[in-house]
């Protein structure tokens, strides 16, 4: 039952991927562990990733994070002397994408709106 339902999620993702508006517009790469390449028709080459991220893939040494950002406070205890303190500080994080089919979305909408309407 399981091994079905997985299945047809992934024929799912394939459909909504394929029957996008701008289909023909890019190759799109599968790999085994999950990862999703699209090569859209400008060169740029977009991806998503089963851990949850999304991606600019340019070239081989810059790979650019496209999930929503976000701030949050962090705590880290340090020795001050020889005193325990607790520190904060305000970090920017990304908020992963868990769902497949909502990671297909925000690329389509990544792509729409910065490569595919110039």
């Amino acid at each position: 039952m399981e091994t079905r339902t997985i299945t047809t999620r992934k024929c799912i993702r394939t459909r909504y991927a394929s029957r996008r508006r701008y289909r023909r517009s890019y190759h799109e790469k599968t790999m085994e562990n999950g990862t999703r390449q699209f090569k859209l028709p400008t060169g740029q080459l977009l991806a998503t990733y089963k851990s949850g991220y999304v991606r600019r893939c340019d070239s081989s040494d810059r790979i650019w994070q496209l999930n929503p950002k976000y701030q949050r406070e962090v705590r880290w205890v340090m020795l001050n002397g020889t005193e325990l303190t607790t520190q904060r500080f305000t970090t920017w994080s990304r908020a992963l994408i868990w769902s497949g089919m909502a990671r297909l979305k925000f690329l389509h909408d990544y792509a729409k709106k910065n490569y595919l309407n110039k």
